[in-house]
């Protein structure tokens, strides 16, 4: 194998395990200290370990309570400062995630937008299509 075989994004596998390749997924994300709140169809940048892609925040499905878990309100229409919440993001390419529980390093995630960090999260599921490669 050679450097040059691989593009940004690229996640070498196991042949008989294989990374998935999503679309879309859901992440539970933590708001940081933001001036504007997050809005359902909103463009941002998604960096993971691996690569960083413009996304659209698809639904926001609930917000929850960071130390407990539980749906505090559900389908809320922004997000704003300190909130924990469940999301789900549509990214246009493909890319290389794992669930947070099954693999911790391509299961983290950072969206930003304009050079600031607004949330910091987790992908807590992978929604279907997804495809292996």
């Amino acid at each position: 194998l050679k450097p040059q075989m691989f593009a940004e994004g690229d996640v070498l596998c196991d042949r008989d395990f294989p990374v998935p390749v999503v679309t879309s997924f859901q992440a539970r994300i933590r708001v940081l200290d933001i001036k504007m709140p997050l809005l359902k169809g909103q463009e941002l940048v998604l960096h993971t370990k691996t690569t960083h892609e413009q996304v659209t925040l698809s639904m926001l499905v609930a917000v929850v309570d960071p130390k407990t878990q539980e749906t505090v309100k559900k389908k809320p229409r922004c997000l704003t400062r300190n909130q924990t919440a469940l999301v789900d993001i549509i990214c246009p390419r493909g890319i290389c995630l794992e669930k947070y529980s099954d693999v911790r390093p391509l299961g983290r995630i950072t969206l930003r937008d304009q050079g600031m960090t607004l949330a910091v999260g987790i992908v807590s599921e992978l929604l279907l299509p997804s495809t292996r490669v």
